[in-house]
């Protein structure tokens, strides 16, 4: 019970309504604005999530997989190694010409 009751509490800061309107805790027509009332903004809510959700979505498109980021690494890895082959190399030659 006191999950639903934090819920509700979340609900009602989210859409901005009071208890009553939110929850229907009257009954009659009351209870059917009321009802109209959370459908309305229910709608409102989706709306917007379903934009956001549209937004992410189109940022996918540009995230790497893992397939991506284990290729970039291996390129990584080849040029790292052979650089480091090629700054040996530079160094015994420079210290045989200097010596």
């Amino acid at each position: 019970m006191a999950k639903i009751s934090y819920v509700q509490g979340r609900l009602r800061r989210v859409c901005g309504v009071g208890d009553g309107a939110m929850f229907g805790t009257g009954s009659g027509d009351k209870e059917q604005d009321s009802m109209e009332i959370r459908l309305n903004q229910l709608e409102k809510l989706t709306a917007d999530i379903r934009e956001r959700t549209a937004r992410v979505e189109a940022g996918l498109a540009y995230v790497a997989t893992k397939q991506d980021v284990a290729s970039v690494e291996s390129t990584l890895l080849k040029w790292f190694v052979a650089t480091a082959i090629a700054l040996t190399s530079l160094a015994f030659a420079a210290a045989k010409l200097v010596h």
